[in-house]
């Protein structure tokens, strides 16, 4: 009886981009969202500035 030379191969894996959890995001970016949003601050007239 023969070994075999078969050699155990991963498949590849596919994850769909819907399927992942989305995370709520970090309460400090929420913060500055207030602010920001409070000073009615527009970040479109910033970056045409540049």
């Amino acid at each position: 009886m023969a070994m075999g030379n078969k050699r155990w191969r991963q498949q590849p894996m596919w994850i769909a981009n819907q399927e992942l959890p989305r995370t709520r995001g970090h309460v400090f970016y929420d913060r500055v969202n207030e602010i920001l949003k409070s000073e009615k601050f527009d970040c479109r007239a910033c970056i045409s500035e540049w």
